[in-house]
């Protein structure tokens, strides 16, 4: 936060200020990544005495900043404009930022237009809001967590004075308050809402989760619908939009902590004698160890007895948390689909994803083409491949099988995921294989519905079989955050004196670091390892 902090030491109280810049440069991975446009303008946000002109060259920020929900971080004292650097009136300015990449084309117009009026010209870099976004996100230790909170020590004092006073009030009634500006990966998704699951049962609430971000709503609740379990509801609002006051709790993700605080400040009485609390996806509801002034954990300590625990004890053992429902409707369809679609009746079906958001998680074409041909080889044996990009998976083995093998491929494109899922829940899937990724999250909450709710006994649940290796997202990647206490048999490769073989979850060191020096990458995995593993 110091270096940002530092940035904007320059500026004096009711001084009109220009920041301009071209938004392709908070581009990540193809979108504007909106967690940085958050940070920044919930920063500047904290001058209020000053005027802020936004200028983005490239008119991406306005168009969808009312979509993602970020408007309701705009002050008064800030505008957002669209104009080329050479069309602007420097002189009305008493600061101005550029983004650095704008150094010397600016320098020149400003030169050339030889300005009377002595100004602050400052170059930032992006590098600096994406540090401090890390801080806010990873959370490694107290001191980082805390960075963002610095800016609010009012706020904050009121928060942890105000939870001091409520502590022991019931809870029924949760606001999670969220503002989905991070990327959407299915397994995160799937993670988060099984966290906020364990906080609904932990506490015997009802829980809403506010998602003014209309992208993110629609990607959620076209896999998991607007209610994922009972008595937790997603809503597409903004928080303005909301009846806070109908809320005994208010619950915050740690990512939208910055833009919670300022809410608070903009709207102080709407969370008159409400808690209010942080959370994280990661949490560890069965550690109520206390690490932040105002973690969930003070809440959940109070909330919890003998009884409670016992209970809760046997849900995670069950998993229910993780569980995702589809209907029986859903469910036959997807078999009726299966038969029109090539399945032999009485033939195992076995699906394979070769699929990830990062390609080192996934076996290469020419394993998973082995894998293919090995499990082919039992004539009763059917193939079902996931073809998201229609670029024609299925047509591209067939220089490689046989007539017989070629026509017990299934490929499945065009679907909603709804539909996909209710396929991977067919009875007929004798097994479900792929990486470290979000279908296969989604395998494992199906199944354990299933079973939990006893609409199929244990014999009838397939094989679920993800393989995983070191190198992926090193920093802090160990497969045990992801499947511990899984349906899954999670794999990686390991090599002991001359052979490679594989080792299961629970034979992995815990340490990450120990894990990725002693594991390989996926790419040493060999199709007969997961062959070894098949029912």
């Amino acid at each position: 936060m110091s270096n940002l902090k530092n940035l904007f030491s320059c500026i004096e109280n009711g001084e009109k200020i220009l920041l301009s810049f071209d938004s392709s440069y908070f581009v990540l991975n193809g979108e504007l990544d909106l967690r940085i446009i958050r940070t920044l303008i919930s920063t500047i946000s904290q001058y209020p005495d000053n005027e802020f002109i936004i200028n983005d060259q490239l008119g991406l920020l306005h168009k969808i900043i009312e979509k993602s929900g970020i408007s309701i971080l705009i002050n008064k004292n800030i505008s957002i404009i669209s104009q080329k650097i050479n069309d602007i009136d420097y002189s009305r300015y008493n600061t101005i930022f550029f983004v650095e990449t704008l150094k010397r084309e600016s320098e020149k117009i400003l030169k050339a237009k030889a300005y009377s009026q002595p100004q602050k010209v400052v170059y930032f870099s992006i590098s600096m809001i994406k540090d401090l976004l890390y801080l806010y996100e990873k959370e490694e230790t107290l001191s980082q967590a805390c960075e963002q909170e610095l800016f609010f020590p009012n706020v904050m004092n009121e928060i942890i004075k105000r939870n001091s006073l409520n502590e022991m009030k019931p809870v029924k009634n949760i606001i999670i308050l969220d503002d989905h500006l991070r990327e959407f990966y299915i397994g995160d998704t799937h993670m988060w809402l099984s966290s906020i699951r364990q906080l609904q049962s932990k506490t015997d609430s009802t829980v809403t989760i506010a998602c003014g971000n209309d992208l993110f709503y629609n990607k959620v609740i076209q896999i998991f619908t607007s209610e994922p379990f009972p008595g937790i509801h997603i809503i597409p609002l903004n928080w303005d939009a909301l009846n806070i006051e109908s809320f005994d709790t208010v619950i915050c993700h740690q990512n939208s902590i910055l833009g919670l605080l300022h809410f608070y400040q903009q709207h102080p009485d709407t969370f008159s004698e409400k808690k209010i609390y942080r959370f994280a996806p990661n949490t560890d509801f069965n550690n109520l160890k206390i690490k932040y002034p105002w973690d969930i954990n003070h809440l959940l300590k109070n909330t919890l007895g003998i009884e409670k625990k016992i209970q809760m004890i046997k849900q995670l053992k069950r998993q229910t948390h993780k569980e995702i429902y589809l209907s029986e409707e859903e469910i036959n369809a997807a078999d009726e689909w299966l038969i029109e679609n090539g399945h032999y009746k009485g033939n195992n079906l076995f699906i394979i994803f070769d699929e990830s958001s990062f390609s080192e998680k996934t076996l290469d074409f020419s394993k998973t083409l082995s894998l293919i041909q090995l499990i082919l080889a039992n004539p009763k044996n059917q193939i079902v491949l996931f073809d998201y990009q229609n670029i024609g998976k299925r047509s591209s083995l067939h220089p490689y099988l046989t007539s017989s093998e070629y026509n017990r491929v299934i490929s499945v494109n065009g679907m909603n995921i709804r539909k996909e899922m209710a396929i991977m829940a067919s009875p007929a899937i004798s097994s479900i294989i792929g990486p470290c990724t979000g279908m296969m999250h989604l395998a494992n909450g199906i199944y354990f519905e299933l079973l939990n709710n006893k609409r199929r006994a244990k014999q009838q649940i397939p094989s679920l079989i993800v393989y995983c290796g070191s190198g992926i997202d090193a920093r802090n990647y160990h497969p045990r955050y992801w499947w511990q206490g899984a349906m899954v048999k999670c794999i990686a490769a390991i090599q002991q004196q001359e052979l490679i073989t594989v080792k299961e979850l629970y034979e992995m060191p815990l340490d990450i670091e120990e894990f990725h020096n002693q594991y390989l990458p996926v790419s040493a995995i060999q199709p007969e390892h997961i062959m070894s593993l098949l029912n």
